[in-house]
């Protein structure tokens, strides 16, 4: 009987510390959404929320972008529009020698 109190104590002292050190991982972590009693389908919908919301994001970052493009040729139009336009010199034609 004597043999097994070091063994309790080591259960009792290093089990709380490896189950601490478990619920950290991406494993525990799905262990502790199952005991809260989040299911697959809930963190499925959750993702495809998530998922949706940053479709979104990117889609109003593009758009945001694009208006700034068309502001950049709009501008870059007028500019040139103002201008007259250049002659541009010919290269005079090389004698024979």
């Amino acid at each position: 009987m004597n043999e097994f109190i070091p063994l309790v104590g080591m259960t009792l002292t290093l089990g709380p510390i490896a189950v601490l050190i478990v619920s950290f991982t991406p494993i525990g972590k799905a262990i502790t959404a199952r005991l809260r009693g989040q299911t697959g389908d809930d963190l499925d919908r959750r993702f495809a929320e998530l998922r949706e919301d940053l479709r979104h994001e990117l889609l109003e970052e593009q758009a945001t972008q694009m208006e700034e493009l068309h502001e950049r040729v709009d501008f870059t139009e007028r500019l040139l529009g103002a201008r007259p336009p250049v002659a541009v010199p010919q290269e005079p034609e090389p004698t024979p020698v």
